[in-house]
């Protein structure tokens, strides 16, 4: 932001659980994988979560997801 590269700093949210589960839906719906609860689920748990005792934001939010479902489908 020192020598004006950047316009705007527009912080982003963690993504929750409810929202790793709709990208995973999205990305199951794309490849035409059966989308059930538990796939859903398998595909969330592969993630990491914080903070560590309640672990309800993504780290790395919907950007491991595609190769998460790869992996549960596989």
């Amino acid at each position: 932001m020192d020598k004006n590269l950047i316009d705007y700093f527009i912080p982003f949210m963690p993504l929750e659980r409810a929202h790793i589960k709709m990208c995973a839906k999205a990305d199951l719906e794309q490849k035409e994988h059966p989308i059930t609860e538990l796939v859903l689920n398998n595909v969330a748990d592969e993630l990491l979560y914080f903070p560590d005792d309640l672990k309800v934001f993504s780290h790395s939010g919907c950007k491991k997801i595609s190769s998460k479902v790869d992996y549960v489908m596989g």
